[in-house]
């Protein structure tokens, strides 16, 4: 922003200079207003259009072609260079290059490369004063790209460190569903072999163990789709984690302490282990966890965490908030300090629910998920 800022002001002089010159030939006016605009496109790009780069960048550098073009041929290459229009075509190179790989990516840094190298055209007063001018202009497109790589290189190691945490977060979301699997076809085994006995000496009791069959049955099946679509390779070589549900929830924030400040937790009573899917149970605590671990990490001048797990229409919602001010360290949705929240984001996708993390109008951080009660 400040940089635009400077930019401004050598656009506001340069235009002084335009009016200036206007008093010797209207093509000068003419060439002089051209580069005006060639210049105040590229810095209103700059400013507004970096979520949108690098289609964006293609007017500008096509932009800046046409005057340089029209410059040259009206008015004998006598028009001033426009440093403010080359400071911020330098800007759009390093954007454009962060994006490389982007669509029109490569198109947009080579028309705004060729629009920076074409600009001493516009300035033929002589060869000394052209090469020279050339040679910074290079020099500066070396420099932007150099700092695109580089922001680039960091981009996707910023991608490939999110799909790794996203990836174990399946992997482990699938871990638990297979020990979810797991007992409900051993309770299955059990049912039936006891089914096998007490069929003809009692019957009530054998369409007891029948309608557990069919429970445990149907509640395997569900956990078991789920596991699939989670389930994306095998993981033998990880380590397990200890499953959580509500119980371990509340031992969770039951031990929270962050300064003077301690935890409170609010469950809905209509919430229990028989409403709720072991995967939703499990993550539940990973979100609570992950919350708690936030704000120790990263909060300031908190007195109170209020965790609560409430039902919402056919779902459950899992908030944890703090009224800690400004941050002592980078919050983890806002600059890539950590991928908890990814992870945790992942999890809740892959069972049918959503999470979000930001800070609150009142202040403080929260983190607020929702998630469904039952797999779909």
């Amino acid at each position: 922003m400040c940089l635009v800022g400077f930019l401004g002001l050598v656009w506001l002089v340069e235009s002084l200079a335009v009016v200036q010159d206007a008093e010797y030939s209207l093509d000068r006016l003419f060439v002089g207003m051209a580069c005006l605009v060639s210049g105040l496109v590229a810095m209103a790009v700059v400013l507004f259009a970096e979520g949108h780069l690098p289609q964006w960048a293609l007017p500008a550098g096509g932009l800046s072609i046409l005057v340089t073009a029209g410059c040259f041929v009206i008015d004998g290459g006598q028009a001033k260079p426009g440093f403010a229009e080359t400071g911020a075509l330098i800007i759009l190179v390093a954007w454009t290059s962060r994006r490389f790989d982007a669509p029109r990516g490569k198109l947009a840094t080579g028309l705004l490369i060729v629009a920076l190298l074409l600009m001493p055209l516009r300035l033929t007063q002589g060869v000394r004063q052209g090469v020279a001018f050339e040679f910074l202009i290079v020099m500066s497109i070396a420099a932007a790209l150099a700092l695109g790589a580089y922001l680039y290189s960091v981009d996707a190691r910023r991608r490939r460190a999110i799909a790794t945490v996203r990836h174990g977060e399946r992997l482990e979301l699938a871990r638990e569903l297979h020990d979810f699997v797991a007992h409900h076809v051993t309770g299955i085994v059990v049912q039936a072999q006891a089914a096998q006995y007490i069929t003809q000496d009692d019957p009530a009791r054998a369409r007891e163990s029948f309608g557990a069959i069919e429970k445990a049955g149907l509640e395997a099946l569900t956990s078991m789709r789920r596991l699939v679509d989670v389930m994306r390779q095998d993981d033998s070589g990880a380590g397990a984690r200890p499953l959580g549900d509500l119980g371990q929830t509340a031992e969770l924030v039951d031990r929270f302490r962050h300064g003077d400040a301690i935890a409170t937790l609010y469950v809905s009573p209509e919430l229990t282990p028989e409403t709720l899917a072991p995967e939703t149970a499990a993550s539940v605590h990973r979100i609570v966890q992950e919350g708690l671990t936030n704000v120790r990490k990263h909060a300031a001048g908190v007195s109170a965490v209020t965790v609560a797990v409430a039902a919402v229409n056919s779902g459950v919602e899992v908030t944890v908030r703090d009224d800690g001010g400004p941050a002592t360290g980078s919050r983890l949705s806002a600059v890539g300090g950590g991928f908890g929240l990814e992870g945790l984001h992942e999890r809740a996708t892959a069972i049918g629910g959503r999470l979000r993390a930001g800070p609150r109008p009142e202040g403080g951080w929260e983190v607020v998920a929702t998630l469904p009660l039952r797999s779909p």
